[in-house]
Formats: structure tokens, sequence, C-alpha cells
């Protein structure tokens, strides 16, 4: 049987086995445009809650769209704070990183896991 995937899928699927660089170059807007230093910022401000909350629903939303493109299922048995912990622990080490890039980083290591899982 062939599976077809839809042009988005196919994108979604590459950016999934991208390297962490990727995004170089590319525009990306919302939130994975921003800096893995002001994610940072935006966790530590006292009245940023909101700001960092829109942050991650961007977060949840690539890795939501990642699950839709890529042939095994990435986000069950992970929870949100898992998500934001490591995002967070990325981005403090590499805070000239984008967010997106460490959304990829993120999705790259969870479908890996995922089909190591399902195997």
């Amino acid at each position: 049987m062939i599976s077809c995937l839809s042009p988005a899928g196919v994108a979604l699927a590459l950016l999934t086995i991208a390297p962490a660089g990727a995004l170089a170059g590319t525009v990306v807007d919302g939130s994975g445009g921003k800096s893995c230093g002001t994610w940072i910022e935006d966790e530590r401000g006292d009245n940023n809650s909101a700001i960092h909350s829109m942050d991650m629903g961007w977060v949840l939303g690539f890795l939501s769209a990642t699950n839709l493109g890529v042939d095994v299922e990435i986000l069950k048995n992970i929870d949100v704070d898992s998500f934001k912990a490591w995002i967070d622990n990325y981005c403090s080490l590499h805070p000239l990183d984008s967010i997106g890039e460490a959304t990829i980083a993120l999705s790259v290591e969870i479908v890996d896991r995922a089909r190591a899982n399902s195997k």
C-alpha cells in the first residue's frame, strides 16, 4: 500500500529530521522566530507569564502539526511540563538559537524516541 503525504506533511516530516540549525536564513513567524534568550527572560519576568504562555502555545502547536506529518504518535505519554523543561534546558544552553530551532531539536528527539519505542 502506498501512503501519500500532503505537501504540508512532507514539509513537517522534513523539519523533524532537520538539524537544529535548519532554520538559519528562514523566516519564522510568531514565537518561533524569537530567541532562546528571550524565552528564558520571558519565563523569569513577573509580568511576562502571558507572553511565555503564548510562546509555549507556539511550541505545542508546532509539535502537534509535526505529529500529523510523521509515521508514529509522538505526543503519547508526554506532558506539557516535560516539553517546557526540555525547551528551558535547550534555551539555557543555546540562548542565541531561536525558539523554532529549539522546537525542531525537541521534535527530532521525540520522533526518534517514538520510532525506537514502536519497534
